[in-house]
């Protein structure tokens, strides 16, 4: 603690009011001079009790100010003339009114010892009067500054509090952002590897008929290895998801072509019809890519030997986005409610300002179309 604290710290301690308590009491005594015909014994007692109350002076400001006032007023009926210390005693007591309550409190207390200073000092004349009227007014506007600054110290305290809270949640929203971002980009880039990886393993395994034993096996562990790295990846988006990411390059509508030909070398019968696919906006023409990467990867999990068909147009100052299979399974969703496909297509589009919807079509088949809002191009 620096030097400049502690004598603060001692300053303002219970000590201290005790010990200005002491000094004015005894020097309020000794300076008193008793009217004639007053008893001593009523002198002493009226002296201590102008002062003596001063050491509530900040724990009872109210108290110590009723105190030291009525016994001035009694001095002064007496005859005593006006007291210096007990004059200090009650400004202390007013300073320490008005920085504790408020104008409404305050302002009476300091009408009324207004009013009876001037009853007290009435002898001094008006200049006299003014003076301490002067003393007075000061007492109470030191003490209303001294609760206005601690009002303004609390209200930036908590300003500063509430920055530093927003700042944590900012940090923490961020932080869940990227950890989404991340989660969305292992789904849509990974695990559709991986699921690729096992089809094509599995596959091979049950039509390789003739080849040795050995390179069955090896394809079947291929598929088993792929199946748990699957497991473990969704394990790892239910504690990632939330949010989406920077990836580069990110493929687009223009990369279309290229993603259905490699459906259609694994066994997908897969159509196609895209047009209006230029001058769209990144996120737009990402999310678009994802959203038929994500439906044709289902399509191929859950739907083998189905027809897939791919439409992708500008609509009414938006993209359209379908992917449609035929009889024989579904899109959005996995076994057991295991994936994220669904989910991550829908926060695609809603992320953007856009919906999806997906479901069964009637006749059989599945169905799920994007639409997503296209800004003006520049």
């Amino acid at each position: 603690m620096s030097p400049f604290a502690r004598l603060t710290s001692a300053v303002t301690s219970p000590a201290a009011d005790l010990a200005l308590g002491v000094l004015l009491t005894g020097l309020n005594v000794l300076a008193v001079t008793s009217p004639p015909g007053v008893p001593r014994g009523v002198i002493v007692l009226v002296s201590i009790a102008e002062t003596a109350p001063v050491v509530l002076w900040r724990r009872l400001p109210v108290a110590a100010l009723a105190v030291t006032a009525g016994a001035a007023l009694a001095g002064s009926a007496v005859g005593l003339p006006p007291s210096l210390a007990g004059f200090a005693a009650i400004l202390l007591s007013l300073g320490s009114t008005a920085s504790a309550f408020g104008p409404r409190a305050s302002i009476p207390a300091a009408v009324a010892i207004l009013a009876g200073t001037a009853v007290v000092v009435r002898a001094g004349g008006p200049i006299g009067i003014g003076f301490n009227l002067a003393f007075v007014a000061c007492a109470w506007s030191f003490g209303y500054n001294a609760r206005t600054q601690r009002a303004l110290r609390a209200a930036l305290a908590e300003l500063v509090a509430s920055t530093e809270h927003a700042r944590i949640e900012e940090a923490r929203l961020a932080a869940a952002d990227e950890r989404g971002r991340l989660a969305r980009e292992v789904h849509d880039v990974v695990a559709h590897s991986l699921s690729v990886i096992v089809v094509q393993a599995g596959a091979g395994r049950r039509v390789a008929e003739d080849v040795p034993a050995e390179v069955r096996e090896v394809l079947s562990s291929i598929e088993r290895t792929g199946r748990e790295a699957l497991g473990e990846i969704r394990r790892l988006l239910g504690v990632l998801r939330s949010g989406d990411g920077e990836r580069t390059p990110q493929p687009g509508v223009a990369a279309l072509p290229a993603l259905l030909e490699r459906f259609r070398a694994l066994g997908l019968d897969v159509e196609a019809d895209v047009v209006g696919g230029r001058d769209l906006p990144a996120t737009v023409d990402l999310s678009a890519y994802r959203i038929v990467q994500e439906g044709l990867t289902n399509c191929l999990r859950h739907a083998r030997g189905a027809a897939a068909r791919v439409v992708v147009r500008r609509d009414a100052g938006a993209l359209l986005v379908e992917v449609r299979n035929g009889p024989g399974g579904t899109i959005g969703v996995t076994p057991a409610g295991a994936g994220h496909g669904l989910t991550g297509m829908r926060e695609r589009a809603v992320v953007y300002g856009g919906e999806l919807e997906a479901g069964p079509q009637p006749g059989g088949g599945w169905l799920v179309r994007a639409r997503l809002p296209v800004e003006p191009a520049a």
